[in-house]
């Protein structure tokens, strides 16, 4: 699930570059990640809808007030989970480490 975005302009972007398919559309399964990013259907939720304010809860205890921008929801159902392998964790790094070093690289990019 993508946590609320708080611009169509977000959303359009997932639509066109094909991310994801809308309800609407076909379905992306079988075409390569690479070429489309998550292969399967999104759901767009909206504010108002049994859906959306069923979902808002569980982000307004991690975001708290930044939930007050979010005008959508998307959801994209999962059939198949496969292990995920994170070589510096399966080496001995730690959370803390892991964190410091990410930290760093965005520091970085946005410096």
């Amino acid at each position: 699930m993508i946590r609320g975005l708080a611009s169509s302009t977000g959303i359009r972007t997932i639509k066109l570059n094909r991310w994801v398919s809308s309800p609407k559309s076909s379905s992306n399964r079988g075409s390569s990640p690479s070429k489309s990013g998550v292969p399967g259907r999104a759901e767009f939720l909206r504010p108002g809808t049994p859906e959306f304010d069923g979902l808002l809860p569980r982000f307004e205890a991690l975001f708290g007030e930044l939930t007050q921008r979010f005008n959508t929801i998307v959801r994209i159902p999962v059939d198949e989970a496969k292990p995920l392998i994170t070589p510096p964790y399966d080496d001995g790094a730690t959370e803390e480490e892991m964190i410091a070093l990410w930290k760093g690289r965005f520091a970085e990019m946005y410096s």
